[in-house]
């Protein structure tokens, strides 16, 4: 059998070596398809859960028994991006495939109908709201459809139970079509994620569960603590090896973010990528950004399952993510040549309350912590800023802003703190002898309206007190009692 698979993997897809738990994948389908022998297929479970880590090869795990295998695989994927760079793979690797998506034309739908019809495409790609549709499920009820596989699993628990309910249906939607052979596939999935899965993409029947190393050991995991995260990204940005990519939570920050980088750094190869966007502008975006040596790309969600991208050196995070899987996801984009590769999060004092904040403010190694989530004990960590020593103890801007405070007690309110940090040098300033003040344009490379979120930031978590005087105006500024550095890197 491994004979077989190797041998096989390399004459259809020049793959000289196939690792271990692929093989284990490939195996346990082929066998329950029935392709050994008919006892195989009696006495296998034909439901997988598969669990392998970016970069581990997973394509070759659905695509070989795709070929080998009689009739058609059906490939589930949550994204449009992610249907687009399957189709340019199979097409790449010589392989056939049609897809069924929202918003095609009459005479692109007739001719997809024909080729599943007819059997004459080996693969078939779409997602959970087409794939509701009656008449799909009718065209696919009758076809000869050997294999479904549902690829980013993890978003049927993330997204079916909040923005997209269709995903909770996929299981019914299968069981309709009437194909037992199903594999779910994932990088990431805590217990909780996978009893959703099982629920709702297996309706609770068994599954096989085959968990590769969810450890990335080419992932160097750094979390920095900031008071200003404009003014941390900026300086981040200048020192971080590119291609690499600034995940945001909203498509405002992807926005707003990438003209500040722009404006502030002079750069022209910046872009920003989000489900907003028309397709014209996606396809023109992700072509850009796959060729690219150098480009960075401020996207959200929307981009991150749909990278294919072997070589970014650089996964930022501006937020901190809704999830530790989709940290996991996002982060294990980078580093898919098996080459060295930076995870940074950056996290403020005033961040929301969750799992992931706890696990990295425990002061252990980042790597522990994180996979620990994940039901998945390491022997040694292979790199984070803990156990090299590297994390950054104290915000950056923080120690400039406290001893300003310090050394001016009980002189200047906000608006004058600003002026004076930035620096300016104006009228009332010379009048007032802002410019003779100690510390006056120490944060002068900052922007003004960084400087004084940073401040807020402060006032809000007790370093900074704001003593108020006539008219309810700030009169001054002082230092509180909570002065210690962020908790996030404790």
């Amino acid at each position: 059998m491994e004979d077989l698979i190797n041998s096989k993997s390399k004459e259809l897809f020049g793959i000289n070596y196939v690792f271990p738990f692929q093989r284990l994948v490939i195996s346990n389908t082929l066998a329950a398809a029935g392709y050994f022998s008919e006892d195989d297929r009696l006495e296998s479970i034909p439901r997988q859960i598969v669990l392998l880590p970016t970069g581990a090869g997973k394509s070759l795990c659905f695509m070989l028994p795709g070929v080998l295998l009689e009739g058609m695989t059906l490939i589930i994927f949550p994204l449009l991006s992610l249907m687009a760079d399957q189709e340019r793979r199979i097409i790449e690797g010589g392989g056939s495939v049609t897809i069924l998506k929202g918003g095609m034309s009459k005479d692109e739908k007739d001719e997809a109908y024909k080729l599943i019809r007819t059997n004459s495409v080996k693969f078939i790609l779409t997602n959970p709201e087409t794939l509701g549709s009656v008449k799909i499920l009718d065209l696919l009820s009758g076809a000869e459809i050997t294999h479904v596989v549902i690829d980013e699993t993890h978003t049927v628990s993330q997204w079916g139970e909040s923005f997209r309910p269709t995903y909770l249906e996929v299981g019914k939607h299968i069981k309709t079509i009437g194909v037992d052979l199903v594999t779910a596939y994932t990088a990431t999935a805590s217990e909780y994620i996978l009893e959703s899965v099982i629920k709702h993409i297996f309706l609770g029947e068994q599954v096989n569960i085959v968990r590769g190393n969810p450890d990335r050991t080419n992932i160097h995991y750094s979390v920095i603590p900031s008071i200003s995260k404009d003014e941390t990204l900026i300086e981040l940005v200048k020192s971080v090896e590119t291609p690499a990519i600034i995940f945001h939570s909203s498509r405002v920050s992807a926005e707003v973010t990438n003209r500040l980088l722009i404006n502030r750094l002079e750069r022209d190869d910046i872009v920003y990528y989000h489900a907003g966007l028309t397709k014209d502008q996606k396809s023109r975006i992700e072509e850009w950004f796959f060729t690219s040596d150098t480009g960075i790309l401020n996207a959200t969600c929307a981009y991150g399952m749909g990278v294919d991208k072997q070589n970014i050196r650089s996964v930022i995070h501006l937020e901190v993510p809704s999830s530790i899987e989709a940290f996991l996801q996002e982060s294990g984009r980078g580093g898919r040549d098996r080459k060295l590769a930076k995870s940074f999060l950056i996290t403020t004092r005033v961040n929301k309350k969750s799992r992931i904040l706890d696990a990295i403010n425990t002061g252990l190694c980042r790597r522990e912590v994180l996979l620990r989530l994940m039901g998945h004990e390491i022997e040694f960590c292979s790199g984070c800023d803990i156990c090299d020593n590297s994390f950054q103890a104290v915000e950056t801007g923080f120690i400039q802003i406290t001893q300003f405070l310090i050394k001016n007690r009980f002189i200047y309110n906000i608006d004058q703190s600003v002026n004076i940090l930035k620096g300016f040098y104006t009228f009332t300033a010379k009048q007032e002898q802002y410019h003779n003040a100690c510390g006056f344009g120490i944060l002068s490379r900052w922007d003004k309206d960084s400087i004084k979120d940073s401040i807020n930031i402060l006032t809000k978590s007790n370093v900074i007190i704001k003593r108020w005087g006539k008219l309810g105006l700030t009169k001054h500024l002082i230092i509180g009692d909570e002065t210690s550095p962020s908790p996030n890197t404790l």
